[in-house]
């Protein structure tokens, strides 16, 4: 017995949630679709963020593969000019900007996978806000056709049902 009170209870209680979230499904709906919105928006910034970077990141590897092109011209001048010294400093230099330009490239390449990751995640996000605002356009205007016909039917039966009598004592007095 008390094994049974508790499934009536517990069923009660899921049935009031679901009564309560159906009664306020446009509501909450619409408060959904405002924080879906909110998190689109930040990961475009994110969006935005990374592609930033990236391009910071290729003009970067651009600015260093222009210095590594100038030292090597000059560490060969340097030789044809026999200033070994000065050739040796410039290739010191060269493979210094050469594995920074290591660095920069790695970091240039994860940059794309995530900015090509964010543009497909941010794609979709917002491919799916649409789609929950046209729906959300779409319950609003049935759930207030909805209560307008409930409206209508009630007002319209009961003036039609009164409408009737109220004519027939009118006709009565003039007559």
């Amino acid at each position: 017995m008390l094994k049974l009170l508790f499934f009536l209870g517990k069923g009660r209680a899921t049935d009031q949630v679901e009564n309560f979230t159906d009664k306020h499904a446009i509501t909450i709906l619409r408060q959904q679709i405002r924080e879906s919105a909110s998190a689109v928006q930040t990961s475009k910034k994110a969006l935005a963020l990374a592609m930033a970077q990236q391009n910071r990141e290729e003009i970067q590897l651009q600015k260093l593969s222009g210095k590594i092109a100038d030292l090597e011209e000059r560490t060969l001048i340097a030789l044809d000019k026999g200033q070994e010294d000065l050739a040796r400093e410039s290739a010191e230099a060269i493979a210094h900007l050469e594995a920074e330009w290591g660095s920069s490239e790695q970091a240039l390449t994860h940059f794309k996978k995530e900015t090509a990751r964010l543009k497909n995640r941010v794609k979709k996000a917002q491919s799916m806000l649409n789609q929950l605002e046209r729906g959300y356009r779409l319950a609003e205007v049935t759930d207030k056709t909805q209560k307008l016909r409930k409206t209508d039917k009630d007002v319209c039966s009961s003036s039609l049902s009164d409408a009737p009598e109220t004519l027939d004592r009118l006709q009565n007095r003039q007559a």
